[in-house]
């Protein structure tokens, strides 16, 4: 594919803001019938495009966390990223330039779950050549996915249930609607009803666990898109007790930012950027220190995204 139509960039838009809206909702905002909305959506999920639906989580108002893992392999070894691929926690893995050779986002729900990640980790980076890696922990996230995350102070309470749900909706096959989930998750847990269901899924929207309902772009779709390069910045702010307020008041509001997380690191912001080009990167980061707020910044090439990944495919007007 080496073109996509407005119609299509317009849907794909309309779906990365909340891919919960209904078909004939989505006809209206675009001017096209119910019908003519439904054929373009499946071309767009036939032809791969959108690989996934999905959801952005808040991590903040639930038990759960976020961190990178760093690691250190070579071409050789091409047995470590499929090995990767199967770890349920995963949200990313991304190949960059560096040190390192790939930088893994986990999501994790406990202090077990965080166990059994390491642990697997462990046994994977054994049969590594050079048996490195290194984690870096995430304090506070305050952007995730184009998704500024609020933090109330208030923890959500998750039971088996509120996991299984989260667990199917991080990774649905076709377009959402409550039958198709509820029909999913028929196939895990016999004893359910709808009615229940949809009430859990309205508790976990309005306690903010759930932020949004979105989509995932396939990795082979993201060189059509106007965000096809991606950098992680790490950043030292000149003073160390702004690091809140740069994070949602200077780096927060940039659409190009598609994630901020608070690290225990020494360059103790890092970001997660999509530009259309190099040229409009360094354009991004000049106008960075222009702000006056950072000291130094470290940054990171990906040239190769391996899993699918949630951002705003389009800059439409």
């Amino acid at each position: 594919m080496k073109t996509i139509s407005s119609i299509s960039k317009q849907l794909l838009n309309l779906l990365y803001e909340d891919s919960m809206v209904s078909q004939k909702e989505l006809g209206v905002k675009l001017g096209y019938t119910r019908q003519s909305t439904s054929k373009i959506l499946n071309n767009l999920e036939k032809s791969g495009i959108i690989s996934k639906f999905s959801i952005v989580e808040n991590p903040n108002v639930q038990d759960s966390r976020i961190f990178f893992v760093a690691i250190k392999t070579n071409p050789e070894e091409p047995e470590i990223v499929s090995q990767l691929e199967e770890m349920s926690s995963i949200r990313s893995i991304d190949g960059i330039i560096g040190l390192n050779s790939l930088m893994v986002k986990f999501f994790v729900r406990d202090s077990i779950e965080f166990n059994d990640v390491i642990n697997q980790l462990d046994r994977i980076i054994a049969g590594t050549r050079f048996q490195h890696y290194r984690i870096i922990e995430c304090i506070k996230i305050f952007k995730d996915a184009g998704k500024i995350l609020e933090n109330s102070g208030k923890t959500q309470h998750l039971d088996d249930l509120d996991r299984t749900i989260l667990k199917t909706l991080n990774s649905f096959k076709t377009k959402f609607t409550y039958n198709g989930i509820f029909k999913e998750l028929e196939t895990i847990e016999i004893s359910l009803n709808y009615t229940r269901i949809r009430k859990k899924i309205k508790i976990l929207q309005d306690s903010g666990v759930i932020h949004s309902f979105t989509i995932k772009i396939s990795p082979k779709f993201v060189d059509y898109t106007d965000s096809r390069l991606k950098f992680y910045l790490q950043i030292k702010p000149k003073d160390f007790s702004k690091y809140n307020s740069i994070a949602l008041n200077t780096l927060a509001p940039l659409e190009n930012i598609v994630e901020i997380h608070r690290t225990g690191q020494e360059y103790g912001l890092l970001a997660v950027i999509r530009t259309e080009s190099i040229a409009q990167y360094r354009i991004f980061i000049e106008d960075l220190y222009k702000s006056g707020k950072i000291q130094d910044s470290i940054t990171t090439l990906v040239i190769d995204e391996k899993l699918p990944s949630t951002f705003k495919p389009f800059n439409l007007p």
